[in-house]
């Protein structure tokens, strides 16, 4: 079954079950809200975000998380084979997921409302890191970014040229990125959330 889905690797899984009506599916959660991941764990996580969280994928994205984002013409079903398949923990706002048997060990319905909630929520629940591997990887398409080949830096205006730092390609789309204002106010988000 091909779904238009993005994603990558395919990691090894633990699964552990908890009951139907948790709203964390599935994931190890203690009393604190947390889950009992390991830090290895943590560092090789990825994301399957539902179409309804495609502000939050671009986050997780910025932050260095690879990170999938549903088209919005997916099932429920096929969400959770294709987070299943490619070890993601599949995140949404759909309460519906919990109906699933499927779904427990891989799905985590967020309770957040805005987009500041779910990156606080996440970091509680999952342990992410909002300063994982910052601006590694295209928040369009989530491949990771390499560094910018002299054409591509050429194609910049000057002034950018001239300011310095990184500047990057996405080797899907051509996207290229450097720091910049729009960059540091990003960051500042990312630190932001990481301090939560």
């Amino acid at each position: 079954m091909t779904t238009a889905v993005l994603g990558s690797s395919l990691l090894q899984r633990s699964r552990v079950e908890n009951g139907p009506n948790d709203l964390h599916h599935g994931l190890n959660v203690n009393e604190h809200g947390r889950t009992s991941l390991s830090v290895s764990q943590l560092a090789e996580r990825t994301f399957l975000c539902d179409a309804m969280l495609g502000r939050l994928a671009r986050w997780l994205r910025a932050a260095g998380y690879d990170t999938g984002l549903a088209t919005g013409h997916e099932n429920d079903r096929v969400l959770i084979e294709a987070a299943l398949a490619e070890d993601r923990l599949l995140l949404t706002l759909d309460r519906d997921f919990l109906e699933y048997k499927a779904a427990r060990g891989c799905t985590l319905v967020l309770e957040g409302a805005d987009l500041s909630a779910q990156a606080r929520e996440l970091k509680r629940t999952v342990g992410v890191d909002w300063l994982f591997r910052p601006f590694s990887r295209c928040v369009v398409d989530n491949a990771p970014l390499r560094p910018a080949n002299k054409d591509e830096r050429e194609s910049l205006p000057t002034q950018v040229q001239d300011r310095g730092g990184a500047i990057a390609s996405c080797p899907l789309c051509g996207r290229i990125y450097w720091t910049g204002d729009h960059h540091e106010r990003m960051r500042k988000r990312l630190e932001d959330w990481g301090r939560c």
